[in-house]
């Protein structure tokens, strides 16, 4: 019993000294002291997010413009900067001369680099190293652009380099079998992409071949081009009347008015070719038509889907612009937002307007994982369902229509912060024969655009019953789905461009 006791009682001091604090020694740790409470920020207002501004107002400088007596058009618009920004502009579509092969224009212009009478072979190369610059050569559906930068100082010289190129060239035979040659391994990698490939089948079923062709050509087509075809197109499409000449910054209107005359005023006139530009044919595709190419195994299906709208010149542009922008134009736009943010279909899927002299269209590209391709057209569609019908559940509303607007105005105003940019712009005046303050125009247009009048424009220019689809990817895969979708697939088994090219043999017999 005693012993019993005395168990107890070391059992209680055990667990009286287990539960005890532990003391801390002077040396210990200290408890932290309690901090002082922060003194107020003077400067609290940083932390306030500023106020919006008023809208600044959109200044565009209106170039001066003339012409000389052959016709050639001059726009100029000087401005402190420290480059000059010089560009020839000839005006033509990709298919402006009766039986002319795709690609030639492109390939014409190509060769114009490569030497002028002047300068021949290599000697304009080092001509244009001597300015320190490059020639810029583009080649689009309306207009070949020759294009070069230079200091203020070498105005005289630039100039003169670029009449030699656009004027002169000297189309050598051993430059043109070099030159061709590589064109034609670039186009054929061009075509080995996907989603090339899809806007090229694409762009063919809504145009028509004379329209729809792809301006760099196609192999087999290209192939059959001789210099002659090349001299000759120059002599047609190349004259004074149908071109001009754009020039940005720091220079003398005077002394420049002096210098083209001098260097562009002998440019022989001729007359401009018959059948300049084509207009859209009215015989549309009717109904929604899904163009099929095999690439067997492929992970992705590369999309096209296109609908006709108005050429560049018709009323309306600013509001057709904006609502294309508003569909597809921005990460934040709603095709993207569906495709690739809801449905993690696609990593990107875009629209945008194309717009050229004689017909526009609106275009939707995408690739697609190969499971989602039928989807993603079922998806493209209602989108566009969703954006023409006037009783859509998802009316176009001010928050996305104003952030498009932002997006176009802020990138008016970004191009005149670069010569080279407002040189682009001048061109296009002269390509649509737009009037000289019309970038001024236009923005006050894209700004003023009416809510309720966009929604009208879509329901009155956004017709997916007449989408034009193409589609490359593994048919294997996606035929049954693409069949399910209840409209007409078309399947290609080789995409001939052979027998999209017309020859040319009987061009060079009526000696056109």
């Amino acid at each position: 019993m005693k012993a019993r006791a005395v168990l107890s009682l070391v059992s209680a001091s055990l667990w009286a000294n287990a539960c005890a604090p532990t003391p801390v020694p002077k040396s210990g740790i200290q408890p932290p002291a309690i901090a002082a409470p922060p003194r107020p920020d003077p400067e609290a207002w940083r932390t306030a997010q500023p106020p919006k501004g008023s809208p600044a107002k959109l200044a565009f400088t209106e170039p001066s413009q003339f012409v000389l007596k052959n016709g050639f058009h001059v726009y100029a618009l000087p401005c402190k900067a420290s480059t000059l920004s010089l560009s020839t502009v000839v005006r033509h579509d990709a298919r402006s001369i009766d039986g002319q092969v795709p690609g030639l224009a492109a390939l014409t212009a190509r060769m114009l680099s490569e030497g002028s009478k002047g300068y021949p072979d290599l000697a304009l190369a080092e001509a244009i190293e001597g300015l320190g610059s490059d020639f810029s050569i583009h080649t689009g559906r309306d207009a070949t652009t020759i294009g070069v930068e230079a200091l203020p100082s070498d105005l005289n010289a630039a100039l003169s380099l670029l009449a030699e190129v656009v004027t002169r060239p000297q189309f050598s035979p051993k430059a043109f079998d070099r030159v061709k040659a590589q064109w034609i391994d670039n186009v054929r990698d061009t075509l080995q992409d996907p989603r090339s490939l899809s806007s090229v089948i694409g762009f063919e079923a809504l145009l028509g071949k004379e329209l729809g062709s792809p301006v760099h050509g196609y192999p087999e087509g290209i192939q059959e081009l001789k210099r002659e075809d090349i001299q000759r197109f120059h002599a047609r499409a190349y004259t004074p009347a149908q071109a001009a000449l754009a020039v940005v910054g720091d220079f003398d209107p005077k002394a420049l008015e002096h210098l083209v005359e001098e260097r562009f005023g002998k440019w022989k006139r001729t007359a401009v070719p018959k059948n300049e530009g084509r207009a859209l044919s009215a015989a549309l595709p009717q109904g929604i038509q899904i163009l099929l190419l095999d690439r067997p195994g492929s992970p992705q299906s590369a999309l096209f889907a296109a609908q006709s709208l108005p050429p560049r010149r018709e009323p309306g542009y600013a509001e057709r612009e904006l609502l294309v922008t508003t569909f597809g134009g921005l990460f934040t736009s709603r095709l993207n937002l569906n495709l690739r943010e809801k449905k993690a279909y696609t990593y990107g899927a875009f629209g945008s307007y194309v717009a050229t002299r004689n017909w526009g269209a609106l275009a939707i590209s995408t690739s697609v994982e190969t499971k989602y391709t039928a989807d993603a057209i079922r998806e493209i569609l209602q989108e566009l369902r969703d954006l023409g019908s006037p009783t859509t559940p998802r009316p176009l509303g001010k928050a996305e229509v104003d952030r498009a607007r932002a997006d176009i105005v802020h990138s008016l105003v970004e191009h005149l912060g670069h010569t080279n940019r407002m040189v682009a712009d001048l061109e296009q005046l002269f390509v649509h024969e737009l009037p000289l303050n019309y970038f001024s125009g236009l923005a006050q247009e894209i700004q003023a655009a009416d809510l309720g009048a966009l929604q009208h424009a879509a329901s009155t220019l956004i017709t997916p019953a007449s989408l034009t689809i193409a589609v490359v990817g593994d048919r294997s895969s996606v035929e049954a789905p693409l069949h399910a979708l209840g409209y007409p697939v078309k399947t290609l088994r080789d995409f001939a461009s052979s027998s999209q090219s017309r020859s040319i043999s009987s061009q060079r017999a009526t000696g056109d």
